[in-house]
């Protein structure tokens, strides 16, 4: 039971992050839903349908397939590794800070532009993600899976 949990909540917390990836288009979103207004760089476009499939369902396999083998994944691995060396789990602000280093890490590594130039941006878009991800990971999984744990020993 503990594994479908941590499999099924790591999936929901997939699809929920190639939306937050997407930060920049949520005003372009707002004004789509709630005035009719529709842009997205050049394109023509007509119906709110088009454009959510335009900013986020085109890419969206690859959005929550990423995070979920290289965010997640080593997220999970960490966590599962420090446990059952330690035999007690990381406290949330370790889990935070994991997390938020992994997102750093690969935000680093694959968004462009000169690291020297985007420090700031890139520890704000790592702090952004990673902890309230961080948070709602802890309320989904692993609060859950400490407690059957402490009962168990």
């Amino acid at each position: 039971m503990i594994m479908i949990r941590k499999i099924i909540g790591n999936i929901l917390v997939g699809l929920l992050l190639p939306f937050l990836f997407l930060v920049r288009w949520w005003p372009s979103t707002y004004d789509a839903i709630f005035y009719g207004v529709y842009k997205y760089y050049d394109f023509h476009i007509t119906s709110l349908s088009e454009y959510l499939y335009e900013v986020y369902g085109r890419d969206f396999m690859i959005s929550f397939i990423f995070p979920l083998l290289f965010m997640l994944l080593p997220f999970q691995i960490i966590k599962d590794g420090y446990y059952w060396k330690n035999r007690q789990a990381l406290t949330l602000w370790k889990k935070m800070l994991v997390f938020t280093g992994i997102v750093l890490l690969e935000v680093m590594l694959f968004v462009r532009g000169p690291i020297y130039d985007y420090y700031a941006l890139y520890l704000g878009s790592a702090i952004g993600i990673g902890v309230p991800i961080s948070a709602l990971l802890y309320l989904l999984i692993d609060r859950y899976v400490e407690k059957i744990a402490n009962e168990k020993l």
